[in-house]
């Protein structure tokens, strides 16, 4: 072999080698690069995995604050159903309260009427009773009144008293 021979065989292969450790070193860069982009893209993965976790939590969090947004809604006409029915009772409590109030009243006049009328009828003898109210028999005066008194009384006593249980 010649000289010139050798060493365009050593340049041409000196130059390949280069060429392949070019190539190498391309392509490991290339692969370092792909390295990165394959855990850039794990840890998309992971954090897509951890959202889509996330949102359903959310989800189920926002069917339990629907229910107790129902529940919310249903307590509250509950509350302005029972304020309405304890003002109705309220008011019907205020009534009977007056109406019994009323009825002591009554009685109480009834009371001095009675003691009025037996004053009366020990002042006046029967014949002048007669003499005033020709219907007037042997009945006692205090008799007749006490009747009218109290059938006056059962009257109102018969006035029916809403309790607050009938709307």
């Amino acid at each position: 072999m010649n000289a010139d021979f050798s060493n365009t065989y050593q340049e041409v292969l000196l130059d390949n080698l280069m060429v392949i450790i070019k190539q190498n070193f391309m392509f490991q860069t290339q692969l370092k690069m792909a390295e990165n982009v394959g855990n850039k893209n794990a840890e998309l993965q992971s954090q897509l995995q951890r959202l889509n976790e996330e949102t359903n939590t959310l989800r189920e969090k926002a069917k339990e604050a629907d229910v107790y947004k129902s529940r919310v809604q249903t307590d509250t006409s509950a509350h302005e159903e029972k304020n309405r029915i304890q003002a109705a009772l309220n008011a019907e409590m205020k009534k009977t309260s007056a109406l019994e109030k009323q009825l002591d009243n009554l009685k109480i006049e009834l009371e001095t009427c009675k003691q009025y009328t037996k004053q009366l009828e020990e002042i006046a003898p029967i014949t002048k009773l007669k003499k005033v109210n020709p219907s007037f028999k042997e009945i006692k005066k205090t008799e007749i009144v006490e009747t009218a008194v109290e059938s006056a009384l059962q009257n109102l006593t018969e006035i029916k008293v809403n309790d607050g249980s009938s709307f």
